[in-house]
């Protein structure tokens, strides 16, 4: 696994929202809003799912995951 830098999961602690690309079986994209995503270790995120469960279907299915994090004080991806 790939192991997050500290500078970066002291930036998805302080912003508290993400945005989560999955993909079902099929291949088809689907992104989605994160407002509770959170470091649980050097290697692992959680998200609580609240709405649609879209994100979390898909990930049962295919495991492949994007995240990308806007650090809004420097105005850049993190």
């Amino acid at each position: 696994m790939v192991k997050l830098a500290p500078e970066i999961k002291e930036l998805i602690q302080r912003q508290r929202l993400a945005f989560i690309a999955t993909a079902d079986d099929e291949g088809k994209p689907n992104i989605a809003p994160k407002g509770s995503i959170g470091v649980l270790d050097d290697e692992t995120l959680f998200y609580v799912e609240v709405v649609g469960a879209k994100t979390f279907e898909n990930l049962k299915k295919n495991s492949k995951i994007a995240v990308a994090v806007l650090d809004l004080e420097k105005r850049r991806p993190g």
